[in-house]
């Protein structure tokens, strides 16, 4: 299985990325601006398509890492919420994001439950509610594809999610990610994210001023990224598969290479059944 595993990594990415002359395998937290060398996104721009956006919050998370390098005794502490969220819908909650934007640094989403799934809370961003980015038809269909597909697939292939807000209950918040998007030029926007801050206490000293929602909590565009139709919601589907092992992946090794997270990452497309991806091309 390990093998079989393994083959598949490889010729996921050899499908979909490309190698440059520079061997950036060799830096074990490929940050934002390797990643901007290392690739560019397609090389037709005529029209959006989606990326994910994790590997942009890699150089923020290797801080938390080195802390945690230099404090070996922190992982022996067992930090968890006291007790689970247990939202309801029509509930509020101002939830921390991060812009993607290079800098810009984070802010806070105000939101409202929308829907509750077997494995899931949905909140959407309200002010990409009510300009009608998003309504409830799109919301039952994000609990329809996570609790009947994306949940049980990722988790019988990978393993479990963490859970140190003691709810089993996945958060995901939908709204307008903040990133280099722009509707004059097109191309990629960020469909998704997810950030391993977040499972951390806000305040803890492992993050150094990050503020965390101390939450299993991951991050879904609704723009440009048009949630209104069953084909946008699949664009957005693969990348929530890809941001969901990522979740997975931290509760495992906190500190894998990114070589071989992103490439578990595209499996989890794959298994999923929204197939691998081929934006990344050469430089």
């Amino acid at each position: 299985m390990k093998k079989t595993l393994i083959n598949l990594i490889v010729l996921a990415l050899l499908s979909s990325i490309g190698f440059t002359q520079k061997s950036i395998l060799a830096d074990k937290s490929l940050n934002q601006t390797a990643v901007k060398e290392a690739f560019i996104l397609k090389t037709d721009q005529d029209e959006s398509f989606p990326i994910s956006g994790s590997h942009l919050l890699r150089e923020k998370e290797q801080k938390i890492l080195d802390y945690l390098e230099t404090h070996p005794e922190y992982r022996q502490l067992n930090k968890t919420r006291s007790t689970a969220w247990n939202f309801a819908p029509g509930d509020p909650y101002d939830w921390w994001a991060d812009s993607l934007i290079d800098n810009a640094g984070q802010y806070q989403v105000s939101s409202t439950c929308r829907a509750i799934g077997t494995d899931c809370y949905i909140f959407v961003e309200d002010v990409a509610w009510q300009d009608g980015w998003v309504n409830q038809e799109a919301v039952d269909a994000i609990v329809d594809a996570f609790d009947n597909n994306i949940y049980p697939t990722d988790t019988e292939t990978f393993g479990n999610p963490p859970n140190v807000d003691t709810d089993d209950k996945i958060i995901i918040l939908i709204l307008d990610i903040k990133d280099d998007y722009s509707i004059a030029n097109s191309g990629a926007y960020t469909a998704g994210y997810f950030y391993s801050a977040n499972e951390y206490p806000d305040g803890d000293a492992a993050l150094g001023g990050i503020r965390s929602n101390y939450a299993e909590i991951f991050y879904m565009d609704c723009f440009p990224a048009n949630l209104s139709t069953s084909g946008g919601r699949n664009q957005v589907f693969g990348t929530t598969a890809h941001e969901f092992q990522h979740m997975i992946h931290w509760a495992y090794d906190d500190n894998e290479m990114t070589f071989v997270n992103e490439g578990l990452s595209m499996i989890a497309e794959y298994v999923c059944g929204y197939g691998l991806r081929n934006e990344w091309v050469q430089r």
